[in-house]
């Protein structure tokens, strides 16, 4: 497999791969990151406070990885995304990969702020898989998700699932 896995694969207690992205700078120094991609454009661009401090790879590229602690995503009024240094919360990328139509989730813990981000199976695809960048005081994030497939978007396979601070994820057996 390869270098990342989706959380919706993990099984009990499984470490999933933080998810990291490569911070990209405008021409004005303003850094940001891309998050999925619809008709061969980004999804999401959020902008990064240059507060943040950040690891830098072997190249002395910056990347974030993902769930971030500290981290706080927010919303402007303007509805620009920006990713700021703040005590006492993280930010999780919670993602559900494909079914053959698409695939969606919804948080069903508490949250501070969402921001919604879709990667198209192809260039002409209404479906896809789905990503959410969540922000959160606790130390974990709970998520449904469900994967579609082929005959007219039904439901073929559903789940719950919670994504720790420390990168653990688990299925939870909702008829608890």
């Amino acid at each position: 497999m390869g270098k990342k896995k989706e959380v919706v694969e993990a099984t009990v207690n499984e470490r999933v791969a933080g998810r990291s992205y490569n911070v990209f700078v405008n021409n004005e120094g303003f850094r940001f990151i891309e998050l999925g991609k619809e008709k061969g454009r980004p999804s999401l661009k959020v902008w990064i406070n240059g507060n943040v401090s950040l690891p830098v790879d072997d190249d002395n590229n910056e990347y974030i990885t993902f769930p971030a602690e500290g981290i706080s995503l927010s919303r402007t009024e303007k509805g620009t995304y920006v990713l700021r240094q703040k005590d006492g919360v993280k930010t999780f990328d919670v993602f559900c990969s494909p079914g053959k139509n698409g695939s969606q989730l919804k948080i069903v813990s508490a949250f501070q702020e969402a921001a919604d981000y879709h990667v198209s199976l192809t260039e002409h695809s209404s479906g896809g898989a789905h990503g959410v960048l969540v922000c959160t005081r606790q130390d974990e994030v709970v998520y449904d998700w469900e994967r579609f497939g082929p005959s007219y978007g039904a439901a073929i396979k559903t789940g719950r699932a919670v994504i720790s601070a420390e990168g653990f994820q688990q299925e939870i057996d909702q008829a608890q």
